[in-house]
């Protein structure tokens, strides 16, 4: 799962790999970076709950190891007197087990077993074996339903890491946000603190003119207060703009593991691909999203505790092969034998039809849920759609507002020098080129990340068919 990361980051369908130069800092290099930072906490967590299920599925796994056991046998009888018997017996046994996948999601069990004499205490007192045999055993269901649950059981493993990859991924698209989230925080911190030094400016430079105005008696007093008033409160937020965006240059110095890095010499830009497609191209990527993912597992479960309860009174058949090899003490070449079992019940006191109809229910439910669940996740992604177009439509009045306050502020400004008493036309004006900058800033983050949201639904972020084989009916359940 390491390469999640190669994936997320170099070949992702909306970013662009952009390199760190000497004047700027891309989105995407910022990502790359602060994902990649090996004392990141935060990665380091998630990395550590993938490791551990990681863990848990290769420990599963070491049951189809080759295995091989030696065991001595001793045995003695003595009469009443305590006087040792002439019937001892000592041998020893060497004896290996392999477990293998076999048909129908089942496994099947070999193993070879050789007995020697033992004279002394452990070790055999002849290299040839006085009997040597191996054997086979494998269950046959009989029927189609518990045919598919003994498949889908059979795959639990793979199941289950599949569903540990969800989640993995999942933590890494949520953490990917958050940083995208504090990049485009640490931009509009950046420009916010340049808009507020621009604006407390223009405050500076109406109230010096103001001042004239006032020693000429062609303003009142209280004009000349509001203006000061204007000037103090554009003040403030400059300091205020100034405090958070170095507080952001901390932050971000953090997530890039380097303290000492001058992020006020670089130039941050967002290089995501802001573009839309149509709305069929995301609803098309349903299959794809995790939340749809992880629910058809949840309902492959109840179908397969269904059919566990379904086939709970139909018989299996257990076979069972053995053949024991001749030896070279021995002139016997051998013999075979083959056995099967039927195991069929007949009486449980009803256990079976109250189990049956419990889990016959909770799989009724959890289809319902599959498919309430399935709906949700669509509207989710023509939300998601709606969000970003509705902004996108948005930022093209605010860039007009914004061209519209700015040459607002500039004929405001130059009249105020003929006529003072439009003082007040060049304060509203100013406040109106605050709040539409302030506006615009807000627009971009929250399209930036309305269309990162969009792209983790359609499974665009981190792709999931670079991570499963959605067609492997190992993976996916059988549905009816």
């Amino acid at each position: 799962m390491k390469k999640i990361l190669l994936i997320a980051f170099l070949n992702l369908i909306f970013l662009f790999s952009s390199l760190l130069s000497a004047e700027d800092i891309t989105l995407s290099r910022f990502l790359y970076l602060a994902m990649t930072n090996k004392s990141n906490l935060k990665l380091i967590e998630i990395e550590q709950a993938y490791q551990t299920v990681v863990a848990d599925y290769e420990k599963d796994l070491a049951k189809y190891g080759f295995s091989l056991t030696y065991a001595v046998s001793k045995s003695q009888s003595w009469d009443l007197n305590l006087n040792p018997g002439a019937d001892s017996s000592n041998t020893a046994t060497l004896s290996g087990a392999k477990q293998m996948p076999f048909l129908f999601g089942q496994d099947i069990s070999l193993s070879y077993s050789q007995t020697y004499p033992v004279n002394g205490y452990l070790w055999p007192s002849a290299l040839v074996p006085q009997s040597q045999s191996i054997s086979t055993s494998y269950t046959l269901p009989l029927t189609p339903e518990a045919l598919e649950s003994k498949i889908y059981t059979g795959h639990k493993l793979n199941r289950d890491l599949a569903q540990a990859k969800l989640t993995y991924i999942s933590s890494l698209e949520i953490y990917a946000r958050e940083l995208i989230t504090k990049f485009s925080s640490y931009i509009d911190a950046r420009e916010r603190y340049q808009n507020t030094q621009t604006q407390n400016q223009n405050q500076g430079k109406l109230l010096k003119l103001a001042e004239t105005k006032y020693n000429l008696g062609q303003i009142s007093g209280y004009d000349l207060i509001k203006t000061k008033i204007a000037r103090l409160r554009d003040a403030d937020n400059f300091r205020q703009a100034k405090q958070k965006y170095d507080n952001l240059k901390i932050e971000l110095a953090e997530l890039l593991g380097d303290k000492n890095i001058d992020l006020a010499s670089l130039k941050p830009v967002i290089d995501f691909d802001l573009k839309v497609q149509p709305l069929a191209f995301y609803l098309a990527r349903l299959p794809y999203n995790k939340t749809y993912l992880t629910s058809i597992y949840t309902l492959g479960e109840a179908r397969a505790s269904y059919l566990e309860a379904l086939v709970a009174n139909v018989p299996d058949l257990s076979l069972s092969f053995s053949k024991s090899l001749a030896t070279a003490s021995s002139a016997e070449s051998g013999s075979y034998s083959m056995s099967g079992s039927l195991s069929i019940p007949i009486l449980d006191n009803g256990s079976y039809a109250t189990e049956y109809k419990s889990k016959q229910t909770a799989y009724e439910q959890a289809k319902l849920a599959f498919a309430d669940g399935t709906r949700l996740v669509h509207n989710e992604i023509i939300a998601a759609y709606n969000k970003i177009t509705q902004l996108q439509e948005a930022k093209t009045v605010l860039d007009l507002n914004y061209k519209y306050a700015k040459d607002a502020y500039e004929i405001a400004y130059d009249q105020f020098k003929k006529n003072p008493k439009t003082i007040k036309d060049v304060q509203d004006a100013i406040q109106d080129l605050e709040s539409v900058q302030d506006k615009i800033l807000s627009n971009r983050q929250n399209r930036l990340l309305a269309l990162f949201d969009l792209k983790i639904k359609a499974s665009l972020f981190i792709p999931t068919e670079y991570y499963f084989e959605l067609e492997d009916k190992s993976l996916l359940p059988e549905q009816d």
